[in-house]
């Protein structure tokens, strides 16, 4: 089980035609030449500017992320990104020894590692964003796939999930993509 403070969930799985061990190892690729990785996301949840930055912030950096299983396998077609901002004006390119596929925004990340682990959802609660204050087990259920997320003072029923990946944010926490 592992309890971690603070931590970005994410729901993972096969995406843009890789298979799950074929993108941790490419990921753990770029990390070794880019020194991180970017974990590409999209959706409304954690908007780096609203949400993923001002948790980072608020627990000093120190967050870990924590990939929660979906057997969910998306088809559509994947743009790859050529740039990237920490604002969502500046543009740069993105790393040459980084591919981000499908996605309009990624988290930074120096580690990453596959796992099969178990973290409980009751622990924690939403930190950040509309949601804040309710509790983890109850956002992740359904459509919401990742949540900013802290140790929560009051216990809900238990909802232990299977981890199959962990990875540490880093500097600049998360950024936009085109």
């Amino acid at each position: 089980m592992i309890e971690p403070s603070a931590a970005i969930l994410m729901k993972v799985g096969f995406h843009a035609g890789e298979e799950w061990n074929e993108i941790i190892a490419r990921k753990q690729g770029e990390i070794s030449s880019a020194g991180v990785t970017f974990w590409g996301y999209g959706g409304s949840a954690c908007h780096p500017l609203r949400q993923v930055k001002p948790f980072a912030h608020q627990c000093e950096g120190d967050v870990a992320v924590t990939m929660l299983w979906t057997k969910s396998r998306p088809l559509s077609p994947s743009r790859i990104a050529d740039e990237m901002s920490v604002d969502g004006e500046h543009w740069q390119p993105v790393p040459p020894t980084v591919r981000i596929t499908g996605s309009k925004w990624a988290l930074v990340l120096d580690q990453l590692d596959a796992c099969e682990e178990t973290i409980d959802l009751g622990a924690y609660e939403i930190s950040v964003g509309p949601s804040a204050g309710k509790p983890a087990s109850e956002y992740l259920r359904g459509q919401s796939d990742k949540a900013c997320v802290r140790r929560s003072a009051v216990q809900t029923e238990p909802d232990p999930r299977t981890v199959v990946a962990r990875g540490r944010l880093a500097k600049p926490w998360a950024v936009f993509l085109r």
